[in-house]
C-alpha cells in the first residue's frame, strides 16, 4: 500500500470513530441521567455527569426523568439547575435549598 493510500485509509478510519465515539458517549451519559434520584446531592450528580455546562435559574414548571413526568409548578423548592449540553439535547437537575435533586429533565431535539 503506498503512502498515500494509507494516509487516506487513516482519514476515513478517523471520521468513522469519531462518531462512534460520540455515540458511545452519548449513551453512557444517558444511562447516567437515567440512574440520578430524586434527592441525589450534587456532589452525587457531578460524580455521575461532570462538571455542568452551565448552572441556572430553575424552570416555571418542574419534571422528573426522562418521561417528562411533570411535577407541576415550581413554587421555590427548586433553586438551582444544573444544565448538561449534549447534541442532539442535553440534561437538566434541578436543586432544593437544601441541595438535593428536586427535578430533572431530558431535552430532545427534533
Amino acid at each position: 500500500m503506498t503512502k498515500r493510500n494509507t494516509s487516506i485509509v487513516l482519514v476515513i478510519l478517523l471520521l468513522t470513530a469519531i462518531p462512534a465515539v460520540h455515540i458511545m458517549q452519548q449513551r453512557s451519559d444517558s444511562r447516567s441521567f437515567d440512574a440520578i434520584n430524586q434527592g441525589y446531592s450534587k456532589k452525587e450528580v457531578v460524580a455521575a455527569l461532570g462538571q455542568p455546562d452551565e448552572v441556572r435559574d430553575c424552570p416555571d414548571t418542574l419534571y422528573w426523568g426522562g418521561d417528562h413526568a411533570r411535577i407541576g409548578p415550581n413554587n421555590g423548592q427548586c433553586v438551582e439547575e444544573f444544565y448538561y449540553s449534549s447534541m442532539p439535547g442535553g440534561w437538566s437537575v434541578g436543586f432544593g435549598d437544601s441541595g438535593q435533586a428536586v427535578h430533572k429533565y431530558a431535552y430532545v431535539s427534533p
